[in-house]
């Protein structure tokens, strides 16, 4: 497989798979460890870096990865929250003991800023009543975090430590 990005150039972004592994690898450094010493993955697909199929088996393969147990992501905007809840339940089920949760992404690399929120809204709002008049995704993240400021009493600060 090829890490060619459609359009990309010498002075481009890096592409998907070299993107994915260094930020692997810059973790599992930064952690002590090797790809070796991996024995659960947990992946975000990238639905704008890449074109065709992305999955941790790609990954693995290219990070010299064999897993006892390995997930991919599916939730989107939700995606981070979502690997590391997906991690700590392989975990405690006994699934795997060193799970490496990776989400890689360049949108630089096929959108511009414009296209990747347009690519978002009309994935993920409604057409006629949400997306030209509604809110868009920043804004609605936004909601939610006055929210549960409101309800939890929770401060901008604990929500920037997260």
């Amino acid at each position: 497989m090829s890490d060619h990005v459609p359009g990309g150039g010498a002075d481009e972004l890096p592409g998907y798979w070299e993107l994915a592994r260094n930020v692997a690898m810059a973790a599992l450094d930064d952690a002590g460890l090797t790809p070796r010493d991996v024995d659960g993955v947990v992946f975000a697909r990238s639905g704008y870096a890449l074109q065709g199929p992305a999955f941790p088996t790609n990954f693995c393969e290219r990070m010299g990865i064999r897993p006892a147990w390995m997930e991919t992501g599916p939730h989107g905007g939700a995606q981070t929250g979502s690997l590391l809840w997906r991690a700590a339940l392989g975990i405690a089920a006994g699934l795997a003991n060193t799970v490496l949760v990776v989400a890689a992404d360049n949108r630089r690399s096929r959108l511009t800023r414009e296209g990747v929120v347009n690519q978002i809204a009309f994935q993920n709002m409604d057409p006629t009543y949400e997306y030209p008049s509604g809110p868009i995704f920043p804004s609605a993240f936004a909601l939610m975090a006055q929210r549960h400021m409101h309800e939890f009493g929770t401060t901008a600060e604990q929500l920037a430590a997260v």
